[in-house]
């Protein structure tokens, strides 16, 4: 099974439209410059609109970063309810399975590590996001125990659900790291191949 993204169904509506030009100005701006370096007028520049259309929408600059990871949130939650259905990896060896996740998420920081790098900044900062993050790694454990619990046979590690949280730490710890300061633990320089060949491998060893 080939992992990707579950695209929601496109919402109509011009002030959904300039959302979402918003949000995708906030994100590109972030793959090249940190979120506290922004100025609503440089998203607002990138997003072809105004700033008196930004504050129909948004009160504060931080009001866009929260948008912007709800609607990274709802992505994820979408895409997890597939990948975290056991029936959906029928045949498919566990081992292999931690690979292809891996992999898909090792994927996803590189191609957002400006993005990924504003939500963890802000955080420390800012409840509600720091409150959404949570939520949705709660999520994300859960999914990770349901395909664990399902495979009971493969691996040694008891029930899913402690399981599931000490994988999600091993794997998202090491890619926030990588994100916060440009470098894996232990200083090392890993390409996304080699990263995903790290983590899965680690993983997997555990597991065993």
């Amino acid at each position: 099974m080939e992992l990707d993204w579950v695209k929601d169904t496109p919402k109509q509506g011009r002030s959904q439209r300039t959302l979402e030009q918003l949000l995708d100005a906030t994100e590109q701006l972030l793959a090249s410059r940190r979120f506290a370096d922004l100025s609503i007028k440089d998203i607002t520049t990138a997003a072809g609109c105004s700033v008196g259309t930004f504050y129909t929408r948004f009160e504060t600059k931080d009001d866009v970063l929260r948008a912007l990871y709800s609607r990274y949130a709802d992505a994820s939650r979408r895409t997890l309810a597939v990948w975290s259905d056991p029936a959906s990896w029928e045949g498919v060896p566990l081992e292999a399975i931690v690979t292809g996740l891996v992999r898909f998420i090792v994927a996803d920081y590189r191609a957002r590590t400006g993005v990924r790098r504003a939500f963890d900044e802000a955080m420390l900062r800012d409840d509600r996001l720091f409150a959404m993050m949570e939520n949705l790694t709660e999520d994300t454990i859960d999914g990770l125990a349901r395909l664990l619990d399902a495979r009971p046979d493969e691996h040694r590690v008891g029930p899913g659900a402690p399981a599931a949280a000490f994988v999600h730490r091993l794997v998202f710890g090491a890619l926030d790291q990588d994100v916060r300061f440009d470098t894996f633990p232990g200083g090392w320089d890993l390409d996304e191949e080699a990263m995903t060949a790290q983590l899965s491998r680690a993983v997997c060893a555990w597991l065993r």
